[in-house]
């Protein structure tokens, strides 16, 4: 074997320990860097879904609101209904004459 195979051997084993040891570092930066950027995505997706969902939430206490106020306006007419029913109904008690009905005889059968 000659010197030069040798040396070559050597400087080839080096570069490549010195690349890997020197690029670790690289590619640990990279992967740091990544990660951050995934961390960003993530953050801004569940920022835009809570935004959603806010406004989801405000939507339905608007509408529950509305609904609320439907409801006590059924309930006056609805009062205001039986109440009407209720003189009317009185109205016709009282205006029915009062006789005096006959009495009804039976007669009692033996037999």
């Amino acid at each position: 074997m000659d010197i030069s195979a040798i040396i070559i051997a050597v400087l080839g084993a080096g570069g490549t320990f010195g690349g890997f040891f020197f690029g670790r570092r690289t590619r640990q930066a990279v992967a740091v860097g990544q990660e951050l950027d995934n961390m960003q995505k993530a953050i801004s997706t569940w920022k835009e879904i809570v935004e959603f969902q806010s406004k989801e939430v405000i939507d339905l206490r608007s509408e529950i609101n509305n609904l609320k106020k439907e409801l006590i306006n059924v309930e006056h007419k609805y009062i205001e209904h039986i109440a009407h029913q209720c003189k009317t109904c009185i109205y016709k008690i009282n205006a029915k004459p009062k006789s005096n009905p006959k009495p009804v005889s039976k007669k009692i059968s033996n037999g």
